[in-house]
């Protein structure tokens, strides 16, 4: 239903010339200055800069599974780990790129003034079906990635507290409602000299626990921080992104001072279900680049920020799985680096602070910025109001953690989820998304702003609405020049159409995408000329040589 100049339907018809005005009123006019978007309610505003990027982009890759690499390295061997955290590292960073080009198609948001969540760019350009799905994919990616934060997080803060307290207590509900409590961090499942040992019993292992105190330490730490915006969070998260790099160069130097043994990481190993799911869940960040875009400042370059953030992780990530692989032994499949140090009789003072510390400082901070990035695209796409998208996004991950905190469900978590779920929300969710995006590119871009309005549904010109996009920013593009050379383009100018009708009195105003409806009910063909009133301001738009193909349409020659 979109009229083109070259299209049959836009033809100059003199018969049936109909003199409906459109009236333009300037904003403005003379004035040009950019506006910023103002700051939305539920939403952060552009005030992330450099440091806090980095921050949101590595910690937030680096948080939450990279206790379990070094058990993957073992595992599956140096090789097919390591080809598949560089291969996923380049597509990560090239997935990105797409992503945020297809961020630009939207029309009005070339310079990112206006914001577009993940899911909401997918309702855009895939309609109402596809934002279903990209919300459900979305959202259990995110989630994931959150509860496998609580998992790690609630272990270790148990292991804090006994160090602390020598013993930890907790409700456990099978198999049978009881309070319980329990003073060892694990069994030393390897010899002293062996690297190391321990980590293959959890504390409450065998039981499935209501809450633990490790559990109500990190539910408090983190649900405040969850209710906050993204940029609420960015002096919290470059803290978070120095100690990371202290605690992840204490690891590597623990891993020398213990002794690397080159039999521990095989070249190949025996187990390689794992590889795929838990690469690609490392690099799950993808759905949140839209929401960092959004409260970024303007002066922070998005592509070296993204290929930065992605080349450190992957040297992290390689870097801390095959040396943890070689120092220490991981006797049981639930293992992790952190309770295997713990365990460790090499393990320094300074070595059990750094541990301690990481679940407060680096797990629990990287969940709420999940938690943020669901809420955001509950909040914009109108799935509920900002009560229920707190707690589906902050509270209920805490209720689903319940049943998989103890026991060896910590690395199928990461396994499954990453390798549908994640897979599809980061890797293969963008790259469709850009093809569509790019084929709406390409139809689009030879017709001005007003006509591709009016090519838009109905819910795609809801979207757009709902962006906050700065009227003086609407395109990169003049739409209309006038008799002045004045370039007006469409945000600046609202449109109304002056019509005469059976029901309507002259002079009542109808948007202008009207006249799109207008052309699909009634089959009518127009033109448009622009004239300006330099005293006033004033915008004229007339729609000339007009004809209906309607019996049921009166044209009034006046």
């Amino acid at each position: 239903g979109c009229l083109t100049p070259s299209s049959p339907a836009y033809t100059t018809i003199d018969r049936h010339p109909l003199c409906a005005s459109i009236h333009m009123r300037s904003q403005g006019l003379s004035s040009k200055k950019q506006q910023q978007p103002q700051r939305q309610d539920g939403f952060g505003g552009k005030t992330i800069g450099l440091a806090g990027s980095f921050a949101m982009m590595i910690s937030n890759k680096t948080g939450p599974a990279v206790v379990t690499i070094p058990v993957l390295y073992q595992r599956a061997g140096f090789l097919f780990p390591t080809l598949g955290f560089i291969t996923v590292c380049i597509l990560t960073y090239l997935t990105s790129c797409l992503l945020c080009e297809a961020m630009t198609y939207v029309p009005g948001n070339r310079r990112f003034k206006g914001r577009i969540e993940f899911s909401t760019l997918a309702r855009f350009f895939f309609g109402k079906k596809g934002h279903i799905i990209a919300q459900v994919f979305i959202n259990v990616s995110l989630q994931c990635l959150n509860i496998t934060s609580i998992i790690i997080a609630s272990q270790v803060m148990n292991d804090c507290v006994i160090a602390l307290f020598h013993q930890t207590c907790g409700v456990s509900i099978y198999p049978e409602l009881r309070w319980i409590c329990v003073a060892h961090t694990g069994s030393s499942d390897a010899a002293a000299g062996d690297g190391g040992g321990g980590g293959g019993s959890l504390p409450f292992a065998g039981n499935i626990m209501l809450v633990t105190a490790g559990y109500l330490i990190t539910r408090i730490i983190t649900i405040p921080l969850g209710l906050l915006n993204l940029d609420d969070n960015v002096y919290i998260q470059v803290g978070a992104l120095v100690f990371l790099f202290v605690v992840i160069g204490n690891w590597l130097f623990s891993c020398f001072l213990v002794g690397l043994q080159a039999y521990r990481v095989p070249v190949v190993g025996p187990d390689l279900g794992n590889v795929m799911g838990t690469v690609i869940f490392n690099y799950g960040f993808i759905t949140t680049v839209p929401s960092w875009i959004h409260e970024k400042k303007p002066d922070v370059r998005i592509n070296s920020t993204l290929f930065i953030s992605v080349v450190v992780s992957c040297v992290i990530f390689v870097g801390v799985g095959w040396l943890g692989g070689l120092a220490y032994a991981f006797p049981a499949s639930d293992s992790d680096l952190l309770s295997v140090i713990a365990a460790s009789s090499t393990s320094s003072k300074f070595d059990l602070v750094m541990l301690y510390l990481f679940p407060p400082i680096i797990l629990c901070l990287t969940i709420p910025v999940f938690s943020i990035i669901v809420r955001y695209n509950l909040l914009q796409n109108k799935v509920c109001n900002k009560r229920a998208s707190n707690f589906l996004a902050v509270i209920l991950p805490w209720l689903v953690v319940i049943p998989f905190m103890t026991g060896p469900m910590l690395g199928i978590i990461i396994g499954w989820c990453g390798l549908f779920f994640t897979s599809v929300s980061n890797f293969l969710l963008p790259f469709v998304m850009y093809l569509r995006a790019y084929k709406f590119n390409k139809e689009m871009k030879d017709r001005d702003d007003t006509m591709v309005m009016m090519c838009l549904s109905d819910d795609q010109r809801e979207i757009i609405a709902s962006m906050n996009i700065p009227h003086t920013d609407f395109s990169s593009r003049p739409l209309v020049s006038i008799a002045n050379n004045t370039m007006v383009e469409s945000m600046d100018v609202p449109l109304v159409l002056t019509k005469k009708g059976d029901d309507e009195e002259e002079g009542e105003t109808a948007p202008l995408h009207q006249l799109h409806d207008l052309h699909q009910d009634h089959h009518h063909h127009h033109h448009f000329s622009y004239d300006v009133d330099d005293n006033s301001g004033d915008v004229a738009c007339r729609v000339d040589d007009v004809s209906f193909h309607d019996d049921d349409v009166d044209v009034n020659d006046d």
